[in-house]
């Protein structure tokens, strides 16, 4: 029932269900490719079966797909989002710990030792 549910506000409303359960619209994405292969591999020898069920399960995954990268940057931000903001005491610690891992790595130096490393020792 709650499958149903969920296909029905995803046909409402594509964008709001993509942008408020992306879990659920990944998994449902994979689960419709999962059954399509299975119906292609099981109708194989039925070729009006084939074209009617497969196409239709790869079609509707492929849509859901499309809405999902087509909302990607905000569920992106999202993701960042509750990154950072599970807990609210280590927002400044989260960044602070990857700007000291950026300092550490001293980005120059390193590029430097790629360039001699992979140009001057080509010569060779």
């Amino acid at each position: 029932m709650i499958v149903v549910k969920d296909i029905v506000d995803f046909i409402k409303k594509p964008d709001d269900f993509v942008l408020q359960n992306p879990k659920k619209a990944i998994l449902y994405s994979i689960a419709f490719k999962i059954i399509g292969f299975a119906l292609l591999i099981i109708y194989s020898y039925n070729p009006i079966a084939l074209i009617l069920s497969s196409l239709c399960f790869f079609s509707a995954s492929l849509y859901i797909d499309h809405k999902i990268l087509k909302n990607i940057e905000e569920l992106t931000f999202q993701l960042i989002e509750k990154a950072i903001n599970h807990d609210p005491e280590k927002h400044g610690v989260y960044i602070g710990r990857i700007l000291h891992m950026i300092k550490d790595a001293d980005p120059l130096s390193r590029l430097r030792g790629i360039y001699r490393g992979f140009f001057l020792q080509r010569g060779k």
